[in-house]
């Protein structure tokens, strides 16, 4: 009799399939996060109290998306700029910028390269009054942002395209910015 029951072959017969996932897992790991940016641009549809005073202008984001392959929800820090030309005045516009945090939830099966997708997040965004020729004084203040929307994104690789509308809100300013944009990695 042998002091060991097992041959060694008996017992890499056993353990092969547990070394190969847990190195399978081992070189997925530091791949598992992925970091993309995000840049776009389109339209601002002041709304509310905000769509009283000013006309449709346009808004532009850039930002960084953090996201674990096959997996549904995404995160997405990204900063906003745009501008509203006020109705009747000469001149007179607001600016808004500032940053947000959003959370992204993609719909649909993990391999399917279109996915429809909804985004929540909040932040913080200035309101710049600017008067034009009217001779009043200008006024800008930081505040709370609030919104949420849907999109669908074409994801390719390390490169997608998005198209989305969220409805944002920062006290009585109201505006719902529909964007194109790319995303790079992530």
């Amino acid at each position: 009799m042998t002091p060991y029951p097992y041959s060694l072959g008996a017992v890499m017969k056993r353990f092969l399939p547990v070394m190969t996932v847990a190195g399978l897992l081992a070189g997925a790991a530091p791949a598992a996060a992925q970091i993309g940016f995000v840049v776009g641009g389109g339209v601002s549809v002041p709304v509310g109290a905000f769509g009283d005073l000013a006309k449709s202008g346009w808004m532009a984001l850039g930002g960084a998306q953090l996201g674990i392959p096959l997996f549904p929800l995404k995160f997405r820090a990204e900063g906003l700029f745009g501008r509203n030309t006020h109705e009747g005045a000469s001149g007179d516009k607001t600016t808004l910028y500032g940053g947000m945090a959003n959370a992204i939830f993609q719909i649909g099966p993990p391999l399917v390269p279109v996915k429809p997708y909804v985004i929540a997040g909040a932040g913080y965004l200035n309101h710049r009054y600017s008067p034009g020729a009217a001779g009043a004084q200008s006024d800008s203040e930081w505040k709370p942002v609030f919104g949420g929307g849907a999109g669908v994104a074409l994801n390719l690789l390390v490169i997608g395209v998005f198209v989305e509308a969220r409805y944002l809100r920062r006290d009585d300013t109201g505006f719902i910015p529909v964007i194109v944009g790319v995303r790079l990695g992530g």
